[in-house]
């Protein structure tokens, strides 16, 4: 079957210039995406872009990295990953294919399936 992205975000915006990393952290720093702390040592994926005349910056924790790689296709607005997420829940409120799941991390399948979850509830 494969894993075929779930969220097409080409919404036609995207940064003028940007460069890419995986570095470690010599620091802890926070996930732009979940907010939960990258701790020093840990593998993270870090951006420096430049948008509308900006520069800014964007690190990533490997949960996050793993759900975006699974379920994005057209890249994603950084920082508001989980919220495109929900919105295409209450679109289509079914988990991607058992293939995506698998290519994610276990806290990102786990954070996938309790929003799901909110979704379901109508939280």
């Amino acid at each position: 079957m494969g894993c075929s992205c779930s969220i097409d975000n080409d919404d036609g915006e995207s940064v003028e210039v940007s460069t890419q990393s995986n570095p470690r952290a010599r620091k802890d720093c926070q996930c732009s995406e979940c907010y939960r702390v990258i701790v020093k040592g840990e593998k993270y994926w870090y951006t420096r872009y430049l948008f509308e005349g900006d520069w800014g910056t964007h690190r990533v924790c490997s949960d996050c990295k793993s759900v975006a790689k699974a379920m994005f296709c057209g890249g994603v607005s950084m920082g508001i990953m989980w919220e495109e997420i929900g919105y295409a829940f209450q679109e289509n409120p079914e988990l991607p294919n058992a293939e995506c799941m698998m290519a994610m991390t276990k806290v990102g399948r786990d954070k996938v399936c309790d929003l799901l979850e909110k979704v379901w509830d109508g939280r």
